[in-house]
């Protein structure tokens, strides 16, 4: 049994260009275990399992392309997979130059846009990304990240380049993006609404905050939209609260729905309320702490979100779970059973250490 399971999972991975490991996956999935009991009433369990199935597929989606915003430009699994990539010059947040790197593939049976934004190159330079303020957008007419914002208009300045007029009207468009990338592709989903496109979805992973109160509230409707995918081990998503450390931050607020990534098969989901709220201390205390470095390096890698939505991908639960995800009220007091130090890990003898960049 344990060899057709790999098998069956490695082609189904290699379809979805993830890069996962198989083997782990199996493990987990032949014998789920309840670590938890169920602390909420069946009609918010029923909502958080319905809202979670109608974009299950989708997020595995925009996870495969996620991953793939960081394949090298000769990768030929890009062009295979439909995938155009383009690289657009800017200054980095804090100091020296860098590039911008996205990824764009047009359906035209179905008038459909992907754009996938690469990230943050590691960890310390996410934490670098977040040190700076708000300023006024003079196309949304209100403050956003200074830095994330510079990414998403040079992008956007990009692609109105790359497709027509009409296809900006007529075509929708999905947007994904994992760290920093998330950020400007939400931010670029709002710059496409603002002009009249429609949007599908938009799928982030580990992505930071990035605009204030009035931002979150002005695009309720492109909220209903947007998915904020976050696993309980990656602080990036949390930050930058107001004070933290003393960054000035002017009140960055989370938009969109947020899906909380527990051990599978694990998840809380919100809209409308920051439940990243429950927990924040607890992780700034892990950030401050030295020790915990690498733990929440580890949450933050797209790789690892690749890992974490494989195995809550429609077929893998299904095939051999039974379709059971299970939503939760995720507390501080459930953190050791449902945010484990080596979440993604089955085998105790490995370490939770990738020294990936992704």
């Amino acid at each position: 049994m344990p060899q057709v399971c790999n098998a069956r999972l490695i082609r189904y991975h290699l379809a979805i260009a993830a890069i996962a490991s198989a083997s782990i996956v199996c493990s987990y999935a032949q014998s789920p275990e309840a670590f938890v009991k169920d602390n909420l009433p069946s009609a918010n369990a029923f909502f958080r399992n319905e809202q979670i199935r109608a974009v299950q597929q989708d997020i595995v989606v925009a996870s495969a392309a996620s991953v793939a915003t960081y394949f090298d430009a000769s990768d030929q699994r890009l062009e295979k997979l439909g995938w155009v990539r383009y690289e657009v010059p800017r200054n980095r947040v804090i100091s020296g130059a860098a590039v911008s790197v996205f990824l764009i593939r047009i359906d035209d049976s179905q008038k459909k846009i992907e754009i996938a934004i690469r990230g943050t190159d590691n960890f310390d330079d996410a934490l670098r990304d977040l040190q700076i303020a708000a300023i006024p957008d003079k196309v949304l007419n209100f403050p956003l990240h200074a830095g994330f914002q510079s990414i998403a208009t040079g992008i956007f300045d990009k692609i109105k380049t790359l497709i027509s007029d009409e296809q900006l009207k007529t075509y929708k468009f999905y947007l994904y993006g994992h760290s920093l990338g998330g950020a400007a592709a939400a931010i670029l989903s709002m710059y496409l609404f603002q002009g009249g496109s429609e949007i599908g979805l938009v799928v982030t992973f580990g992505a930071p905050r990035f605009t204030v109160n009035e931002g979150t509230r002005k695009y309720q409707l492109l909220n209903l939209k947007t998915f904020r995918i976050v696993r309980c081990d990656d602080v990036i998503p949390f930050l930058p609260p107001p004070n933290f450390f003393g960054w000035s931050t002017g009140g960055y607020e989370a938009n969109g729905n947020i899906v909380l990534l527990l051990r599978p098969p694990y998840f809380d989901y919100s809209i409308g309320i920051d439940i990243e709220r429950d927990f924040t201390h607890q992780l700034r205390l892990e950030l401050a702490n030295g020790a915990n470095h690498d733990k929440l390096a580890y949450g933050h890698r797209m790789k690892n979100y690749d890992l974490s939505i494989f195995r809550i991908s429609p077929k893998v639960m299904a095939l051999y779970t039974g379709g059971s995800l299970k939503p939760i009220s995720y507390t501080m007091e459930l953190q050791t059973k449902l945010c484990p130090a080596r979440m993604g890990h089955d085998e105790p003898e490995q370490t939770q250490v990738n020294k990936s960049k992704q």
